[in-house]
């Protein structure tokens, strides 16, 4: 893939931590200090090399899923 769909993913997962960092409830203390993680993993102004591409793709699929599981668990517990 090219270096600009890594720094769109960059950008998106950095992006993505920060909207569910901020929203007012639902999130537990513990994921805000994972999200925190993410976003400094994630950031696009300083990035983190992790050096190998295979181990990139782990973190990714992981984030992935990380945010699929905390999607699902908000969308339930919103009142909407």
């Amino acid at each position: 893939m090219p270096y600009g769909y890594y720094m769109l993913l960059r950008l998106f997962f950095c992006g993505m931590s920060l909207f569910y960092l901020t929203r007012p409830v639902g999130v537990r203390e513990r994921e805000k200090w994972v999200l925190v993680g993410m976003v400094v993993l994630y950031n696009p102004l300083v990035p983190v090399e992790l050096g190998n591409k295979g181990l990139w793709t782990i973190v990714n699929v992981a984030t992935v899923i990380y945010f699929t599981v905390l999607s699902r668990r908000l969308t339930r517990a919103s009142p909407w």
